[in-house]
């Protein structure tokens, strides 16, 4: 009986024992798990620390020469004496909904704002709707003197200074601020942030992501063999995968210079809606990747913007919550007009402001 006693004694001490040795495993693996997570968002903490250090620039302050009130395009006229009739003003507007506008433009040469978009984020709706303004928009303000060319009233000039028609240089967020100043009195609204980005930036992500399977309308052909300015462009019709350089070709594609493929519809409106479509086709596939990191580095070398980390935070968060389904496309209302010889798109601030309450509201 003793024996029995001194056994189950043995036994209760070895469970105990037993008990104990996995109850220290459970916490070394609990441990190392936790470790683990811990050592991964210290990583993403310094990785998006690295990010944002790339990308970040400070926020110059806004030229001076931004002017309160726009004219209207002039009717009559000459050149050095252009006429300077008030646009209506409005009062700013302030969307009901929970709204963020942020400008977004690429550069191409001579350092022209080429594609100009606002993106119009809706946190109340869950969506974004990306509003394209032509580059070819009008845009002149009252007592600004120093824009005597046409060419230069054109709003992807204004990413430029000019004194007497000649470029000021000043540094890439002055500029950058200088457009955003221009889009803000053009739209009547107020924004704070821009993102701004460059064509071989698109390319580069393009290849990254192994192409984009994409339906080319119609034959697209151009040569310019002009010294420092050279440039072939051969897209064929058709359903095709096209890799960066073949994006950033049909993106510059206006028109042809060959007789054979020339087409009717030429116009830099009709090729906003074509890069329109292409650009969300790319939003579609990065929204889809497995591995969006090869991105991401690229991105972080290529881009440029005043968004706060905080800010940065949360859009980052937002976007990650947006299908295809959510994202649009608008053009804003105008039309084309010739001034002086030259081709402007002309707008309506009254026609604007019903466009934006249709967007936001």
């Amino acid at each position: 009986m003793t024996n029995e006693i001194r056994n189950e004694k043995r036994s209760k001490k070895n469970n105990r024992n037993e008990k104990h040795r996995l109850s220290n495993k459970a916490i070394i693996i609990i441990g190392c798990i936790v470790l683990f997570i811990l050592c991964i968002v210290i990583s993403l903490i310094i990785f998006f620390d690295m990010l944002y250090n790339k990308i970040y620039e400070e926020s110059s302050p806004t030229p001076s020469q931004i002017i309160d009130t726009i004219t209207l395009p002039p009717e009559s006229g000459s050149v050095e004496d252009p006429e300077k009739t008030e646009s209506p003003e409005l009062t700013e507007y302030m969307p009901e909904d929970n709204i963020k506008f942020i400008l977004c433009f690429g550069l191409a040469e001579f350092d022209l704002a080429d594609t100009i978009m606002v993106a119009i984020l809706n946190e109340t709706d869950g969506k974004v709707d990306f509003l394209s303004i032509p580059r070819d928009t009008y845009i002149r303000y009252k007592d600004d003197d120093d824009r005597i060319k046409p060419e230069y009233w054109k709003i992807n000039a204004y990413y430029n200074c000019y004194i007497d028609d000649q470029v000021v240089t000043t540094t890439d967020s002055a500029s950058s601020m200088n457009l955003m100043g221009v889009c803000e009195k053009l739209l009547n609204i107020d924004m704070d942030y821009y993102i701004r980005i460059s064509y071989d930036t698109i390319e580069k992500v393009v290849d990254s992501m192994g192409g984009i399977e994409f339906e080319v309308p119609f034959d697209m052909i151009y040569y310019d063999y002009t010294p420092g300015s050279e440039i072939e462009i051969e897209l064929y019709k058709g359903l095709q995968v096209l890799n960066g350089d073949q994006v950033i070709e049909y993106l510059r594609f206006r028109k042809s210079n060959v007789e054979q493929y020339y087409i009717e519809d030429v116009s830099d409106i009709s090729r906003i809606y074509r890069q329109q479509a292409l650009i969300k086709a790319v939003i579609k596939k990065a929204l889809t990747l497995d591995n969006i990191s090869s991105v991401i580095n690229i991105a972080k070398n290529n881009i440029k913007t005043n968004i706060s980390k905080e800010e940065l935070t949360g859009l980052i968060s937002y976007g990650l919550t947006l299908n295809t389904e959510d994202i649009d496309f608008e053009m804003l209302h105008g039309g084309e007009k010739t001034v002086y010889g030259k081709s402007f798109y002309t707008t309506d601030s009254m026609d604007i402001r019903e466009q934006l309450i249709g967007i936001c509201e």
